[in-house]
């Protein structure tokens, strides 16, 4: 029997090779830019330890980011305030390094983007 992590590995690798290369460019046309990072912050500051704790010692709770305007008071992370003061692990999806395809190593200002390391 799959894990639920291989079951996913290949649903996204399917949806990967199924989805034809203008559908995947044609999405920013389906939702704003401000609707995807905002979802993107939610769905990050759900499932990364170390940004969740990183918020919560700014005192900022997740649920309070509902509009870009909110999302742009989000602090800016660092590898000083960041990066270097969590466990790898904490820094991945779920807060496990081996399972992790995801690490949350954003060097980030929300009023001018991220840059994705």
């Amino acid at each position: 029997m799959e894990s639920k992590r291989s079951q996913q590995a290949i649903a996204a690798l399917h949806s990967f090779l199924d989805t034809p290369l203008e559908a995947v460019l044609s999405r920013h046309t389906e939702q704003a830019p401000e609707q995807a990072a905002l979802a993107l912050f939610h769905t990050v500051a759900a499932t990364v330890p170390a940004y969740r704790a990183f918020l919560a010692e700014q005192g900022l709770e997740p649920s309070a980011i509902q509009t870009f305007e909110d999302f742009k008071t989000v602090p800016a992370t660092a590898k000083q305030n960041y990066q270097s003061r969590y466990p790898l692990a904490d820094l991945c999806r779920g807060g496990e390094l081996a399972s992790c395809d995801f690490f949350s190593t954003i060097a980030f200002r929300p009023i001018h983007g991220a840059r994705w390391r």
